[in-house]
């Protein structure tokens, strides 16, 4: 039975428990508790039945009272998760750092980095090039998933493909744009730690 007997509130250890719950205060219960709780708490149906006994609580052991008391937070499940994350919210963020770290530097490069800027500039020139005529012509950007179908975009031939092309214009009449990689020395670091800790902790934060 989890108890707060450190929460300054009146009423029974059960009340005080449902009023922590309640408020989302959390300094006078433990991750495990929570984790316990959680794991053995019945389900909202049972919870709802419990409530009906509301009248007989005296009547009723323990657990019993315990339940109905619970039944009467609402949305209990979704806050006793709420406030294990922000229990572990610091562990978490240090667990991932050095990750944050490479993500923060890898933006401030990607954002410094004159050749990825013109890397960008001659997509969009080509782009424009390719699109003359229609309505997205002469536009004034693009979404940067664009990038990634570079590779996609390929000759009337299909022996060459618009990745291929931009490489040789560059090594043609640009050489020093070749040289962008090594601006962007966390880039590589930041999209797998990344990749990693989004797939990861994604759930959680959707959840709260």
């Amino acid at each position: 039975m989890l108890y707060c007997h450190s929460y300054p509130c009146d009423g029974s250890p059960n009340e005080q428990a449902a009023g922590v719950f309640s408020c989302g205060t959390d300094g006078c219960v433990c991750t495990f508790s929570l984790q316990n709780l959680i794991k053995n708490l019945p389900e909202q149906k049972e919870l709802s039945n419990l409530a009906e006994l509301k009248n007989e609580y005296e009547e009723l052991c323990e657990s019993e009272q315990f339940g109905i008391v619970m039944s009467s937070v609402k949305m209990l499940r979704p806050r006793l998760n709420g406030i294990i994350f922000k229990l572990t919210f610091e562990e978490q963020v240090n667990n991932i750092r050095p990750d944050i770290m490479n993500v923060t530097f890898a933006c401030e490069e990607v954002k410094k980095s004159e050749g990825f800027s013109m890397i960008l500039e001659l997509v969009l020139l080509i782009g424009n090039y390719m699109n003359s005529g229609s309505r997205n012509a002469q536009t004034f950007g693009f979404n940067i998933s664009f990038l990634c179908k570079l590779r996609d975009t390929k000759s009337t031939d299909q022996n060459t493909t618009l990745l291929h092309f931009l490489a040789e214009k560059c090594e043609e009449k640009y050489p020093e744009i070749l040289k962008f990689p090594d601006e962007l020395e966390h880039v590589e670091c930041a999209s797998k730690g990344g990749e990693r800790n989004h797939s990861s902790h994604q759930p959680a934060v959707r959840i709260h």
